[in-house]
């Protein structure tokens, strides 16, 4: 879908779409990450097993929680959620995910656009060579 957007998008308002495509994203993974929080209380005890585990593989560094974070945002991939009950700080979740997912926006995003950025360079070139000289 974001590619769709992306090919009928002008080029000057690209960066306004993915600025919004990000926001919306990040105000669902809020969500998620609040009641992931209060949810991992609740689990059954095999599920809590699992839960577990991947706490202890994420739990070592404040770095690998954060790399992961942006990482999975920027993949798209389900760690994104796993994390959230590692218990990190809700700020810093919100920043990695927040610039994985603009990153991964962005490399969505821009490549249909790439020749018509290209056409409006050499269109404006033209022009301004035309209207000075």
């Amino acid at each position: 879908m974001l590619i769709g957007i992306a090919a009928v998008t002008r080029p000057s308002l690209l960066i306004v779409v993915i600025v919004v495509a990000t926001v919306g994203q990040m105000a669902s993974k809020w969500v998620l990450y609040a009641g992931s929080c209060r949810a991992a209380d609740a689990l059954r005890p095999d599920r809590r097993v699992a839960v577990d585990k991947a706490m202890a593989r994420l739990s070592g560094t404040r770095r690998r929680q954060l790399l992961t974070v942006f990482l999975s945002a920027a993949a798209g991939l389900p760690p994104f959620y796993v994390v959230t009950v590692a218990r990190l700080r809700l700020t810093a979740f919100l920043i990695a995910g927040t610039i994985g997912r603009a990153a991964r926006f962005t490399v969505i995003m821009l490549p249909p656009n790439l020749h018509l950025c290209g056409a409006s360079l050499r269109w404006s070139a033209t022009t301004a060579r035309g209207w000075h000289g």
